[in-house]
């Protein structure tokens, strides 16, 4: 089942997929807990809770003290492991004299363990395959999905952001604020007009930035400078652009840490198609997984999908919403930042979050919808 939603009456693919079964809103829990306790929680809400507890980001994930403690790792041995950082594919939008593009990532350092321990950690997530029966591609999903829980975060980094179009610098500044206590930062950098950079104004194609944040290893994204006209298509990426089963949780769990993601039936072809149809489109993905994931992710959207910007669960929840109702908040700001453009959302008809915000939006909209 899915639900679609435009700010004005847009051409559509309704597609129907299986209606989840309703569940309660989990409630986060703030206390510290080791990874062992951690994961024997999520373990102990199998089949029922656990696998929407990971994806929406409110399983109480270890932090880096935990994971530290957990390896044996002392500070001097966290300090020669590389810096790394996570930055997420963003949005820039044009304020009539200058590009703002936004920055969102975290410093972090990768605490890899044994394949043992990782196995152990993708085990408590997955019902009835016993590893034996794993292929390769299995071990290597497992892995990269456990592998996301060992991850330390780095605050107070300064970083130089440095953004490039067609191999020619356009961008070379450094973030002006360090990153917070979990490694998370977030904010508005400018972007001038140039020979490569064209002013926003009208309804062009999104002009993408090459980013690299200084002296990190993988630390390479895209942003997105997106005209003040257009449309801008919003994806929830689980049980939409892949196939997950939410609504069954120990199938949910099969296919996120046991079996490599795959895509939904033909939306490979259909977002192809609207690419093709209008290259314009400014392409947007959705999801509440937790920041340690967003790679993962990230891999499997670009292989499959046209290349655009994500928005993903904080590392750092400072408010209510942004525990509860992150598809809101990351909803209205697209909204706010582009007041002018139409907006296509697809979502299945069971996210209140994608309904309401849809609502609460000052624009006009119609709701196309398909029940099935």
């Amino acid at each position: 089942m899915i639900s679609l939603f435009a700010v004005i009456i847009c051409p559509l693919l309704v597609m129907a997929v299986p209606a989840p079964a309703p569940t309660s809103p989990p409630t986060r829990t703030f206390q510290k807990r080791d990874l062992a306790s951690a994961f024997s929680s999520a373990v102990a809400a199998l089949p029922s809770d656990v696998f929407h507890h990971v994806l929406s980001g409110t399983l109480d994930l270890p932090g880096g003290d935990e994971v530290q403690k957990e390896l044996g790792l002392n500070d001097t041995q966290v300090s020669q492991l590389p810096l790394s950082f996570l930055d997420i594919p963003t949005y820039g939008n044009w304020t009539g004299t200058v590009w703002n593009l936004r920055i969102h990532g975290a410093a972090y350092k990768q605490a890899m363990p044994s394949n043992d321990t990782l196995d152990s950690t993708a085990n408590k997530f997955i019902s009835n395959i016993p590893m034996s029966s794993y292929n390769q591609s299995m071990y290597d999903q497992s892995r990269n999905m456990s592998g996301a829980f060992y991850v330390i975060p780095q605050g107070n980094v300064t970083l130089g952001i440095q953004g490039y179009i067609n191999g020619t610098e356009v961008l070379n500044v450094t973030y002006p604020f360090m990153t917070t206590e979990v490694g998370e930062v977030e904010g508005l950098v400018q972007v001038n007009t140039s020979d490569l950079v064209k002013p926003g104004a009208g309804k062009l194609v999104p002009q993408p930035v090459k980013l690299y944040s200084n002296n990190t290893l993988l630390s390479n994204s895209t942003g997105y400078l997106v005209s003040d006209n257009g449309t801008t298509a919003i994806f929830d990426i689980d049980d939409i652009l892949r196939f997950t089963q939410i609504y069954v949780p120990k199938a949910g769990l099969d296919n996120s840490f046991a079996y490599p993601f795959r895509p939904w039936d033909n939306m490979p072809e259909v977002l192809a198609n609207w690419a093709k149809t209008d290259p314009t489109t400014h392409f947007h993905y959705l999801t509440t997984t937790p920041e340690q994931f967003t790679r993962i992710y990230m891999d499997f959207i670009f292989k499959y999908y046209p290349l655009g910007s994500f928005d993903i669960r904080p590392f750092n929840f400072t408010t209510v919403d942004q525990t509860f109702s992150i598809r809101r908040v990351n909803l209205i700001r697209v909204f706010e930042t582009f007041p002018q453009r139409k907006f296509v959302l697809v979502a299945d008809t069971s996210n209140s979050d994608r309904q309401r915000s849809g609502h609460e939006s000052p624009l006009q909209h119609h709701w196309i919808q398909e029940f099935g």
